[in-house]
């Protein structure tokens, strides 16, 4: 994530500082960010970030860079919820399957 910051700091003209900043203030649902710097020039290098936008192939590159690889179970608690919330029902426009049933009537499956 470090080399791909700087790599797009170089192809902007701008601080890796800036870059980070400016990337997550883009992030749906930020509405402040918080800095640490220490000294003046990290200070202005952080305030740069509100002169930065990113174009798209910025953004998706370190969207696509810092995207967490979830193990097991992740994979399965998405469609196990979806069949818990939804109940074989249709929502828009994803059909999900039935919860399994284990009792019909007194008998159990």
């Amino acid at each position: 994530m470090i080399d791909l910051v700087n790599e797009i700091a170089a192809e902007t003209g701008a601080s890796p500082a800036a870059v980070a900043l400016a990337w997550v203030q883009a992030q749906p649902g930020i509405t402040s960010t918080v800095i640490g710097a220490r000294r003046m020039d990290q200070f202005e290098a952080n305030l740069s970030a509100l002169d930065l936008t990113l174009d798209q192939a910025h953004e998706a590159r370190l969207t696509s860079a810092s995207a967490p690889h979830l193990n097991f179970p992740a994979e399965n608690n998405g469609a196990m919820a979806r069949i818990a919330r939804n109940g074989g029902t249709t929502v828009d426009g994803v059909p999900t399957p039935a919860p399994p049933r284990l009792f019909q009537g007194t008998h159990m499956y």
